[in-house]
């Protein structure tokens, strides 16, 4: 039996979905973006997360109890090949940042597109700066803590600003959601202060998760086809290269996206643009 899109042809087109995509991260937020991806027809992956499925992930990640224990890259390769015969699939079980340089430089260039959905902002950065090197085309996506929003970027090389870009400007926009939404939490307070974790943060719903999660995969797809065949007449290219996402306040609901178009940034510590024009922004 082969995978069959037919029923999807009239928003993705008649053309082979030829592209290789390496994604970074196969937890919550990844995973679904990788299932979403695959499921609009495309079948070569080269996968990097150095992570194992806990059972405390169930509440989030969409494995199975019986995959507790196992690496979340393999997971992620069983469910694509029982979803799509036939498909090319390369794991890596380490940090990406740990892959040896010659083998990473030649990982990247030789897919297509790069999708960062890692909750390391450290490694976000890594993966940004790797694209920028390599000149590949990426989107990003985030979930900040809580669930109260989330952060959707596509890197245009060359065309929009980088993941340390939207950094720069990110607090200087008034309105956008952010980590610092949710009040902290009791266990936060008992995990930072009283266990000396600096990164454990207040997680949000699955389905807050998988909201931003979908709109990750949906820009994704959309960048692929313009890549690809310049985008189908149903499924545009977005505009905007950076989406803002809010889900709630903690006292109230408020779903709004701002597109926001995002150019390089002058004097950006990592692409390292001359001209800075404002970012526009654009509400829905």
């Amino acid at each position: 039996m082969t995978f069959d899109d037919e029923r999807i042809r009239h928003l993705t087109g008649d053309s082979e979905r030829t592209s290789r995509i390496l994604i970074v991260g196969l937890g919550s937020g990844g995973f679904p973006v990788l299932q979403h991806i695959a499921m609009s027809g495309w079948r070569r992956f080269a996968l990097v997360d150095p992570d194992t499925l806990d059972a405390k992930n169930l509440v989030k990640h969409p494995a199975l109890r019986s995959d507790i224990g196992r690496h979340k890259v393999d997971i992620a390769a069983d469910w694509l090949a029982d979803r799509i015969p036939g498909c090319e699939v390369e794991t890596y079980r380490q940090p990406i940042e740990e892959i040896d340089g010659h083998q990473l430089r030649r990982l990247t260039e030789e897919s297509d597109y790069v999708v960062s959905a890692t909750d390391s902002n450290a490694v976000r950065h890594f993966v940004n700066d790797l694209c920028i090197t390599t000149t590949s085309p990426m989107s990003l996506g985030l979930v900040h803590r809580g669930g109260t929003g989330g952060t959707v970027l596509t890197y245009r090389p060359e065309s929009t600003g980088c993941y340390a870009c939207l950094e720069s400007v990110a607090e200087g926009l008034d309105g956008l959601p952010s980590d610092t939404d949710l009040p902290v939490t009791g266990l936060e307070q008992e995990m930072v202060y009283g266990r000396g974790l600096k990164d454990y943060a207040a997680a949000g719903l699955s389905a807050d998760i998988g909201l931003v999660a979908a709109l990750h995969a949906q820009l994704t797809v959309a960048e692929l086809l313009t890549l690809e065949t310049g985008g189908t007449a149903n499924l545009p290219q977005l505009e905007a290269s950076w989406l803002a996402v809010r889900i709630r306040f903690p006292d109230t609901w408020n779903w709004h996206v701002d597109e926001i178009r995002l150019p390089p940034i002058d004097g950006c510590v990592s692409c390292g643009k001359s001209v800075a024009p404002a970012a526009t922004r654009n509400s829905a």
